[in-house]
């Protein structure tokens, strides 16, 4: 009797895991963050590894201009995780929202030379920078790890990255 208990408890709990998990994605989708806030951080608490709450946490709260918050969660994640090297992306976005460039590309720069430091980060990273269009730093992540380790092949990505550019020319002669 006592397992069937023990059973059902967890698999209540697993259920309402599930729901609240929901629930925060789908006042995301509705622009609700003040709500989502809450219920990402709750979830985030209880998952720190989870990195998709993670982004979702930062996100909410750049969009509400808690760029404070986004601030102090991104380096707190930057010190249980450090080999979350995307983080600078967010770092350098998060400064970027608030207009300031300078430290904007500070934390940009810190990303590439995470590439430098190990090649095959560029895929975290550059899907960063592809998706807050920072398509210069996308190209340049692509370049820096393929001169670094000359076997990656990036083509494709450098070619869609071109033609995203403006720079049919490169395009075309990339594809080719």
């Amino acid at each position: 009797m006592r397992r069937l208990f023990v059973l059902f408890f967890c698999l209540i709990s697993l259920h309402l895991h599930a729901q609240e998990q929901q629930l925060a994605y789908q006042y995301y989708r509705n622009g609700e963050y003040e709500k989502a806030i809450d219920l990402f951080q709750s979830l985030h608490e209880t998952n720190p590894y989870n990195t998709s709450y993670t982004n979702y946490l930062i996100d909410c709260y750049q969009q509400l201009e808690k760029f404070e918050e986004a601030n102090i969660l991104i380096h707190n994640q930057l010190k249980k995780l450090p080999n979350q090297d995307y983080l600078y992306v967010e770092l350098g976005y998060n400064f970027q929202l608030q207009k300031n460039e300078a430290s904007a590309k500070k934390y940009y720069d810190q990303a590439i030379d995470r590439i430098r430091k190990n090649p095959n980060e560029v895929y975290n990273i550059s899907n960063s920078f592809e998706k807050k269009v920072l398509l210069d730093y996308a190209l340049k992540s692509y370049q820096t790890a393929v001169a670094l380790v000359p076997t990656f092949n990036f083509n494709y990505q450098i070619a869609l990255l071109y033609g995203q550019l403006g720079n049919t020319e490169m395009m075309i002669s990339t594809f080719l």
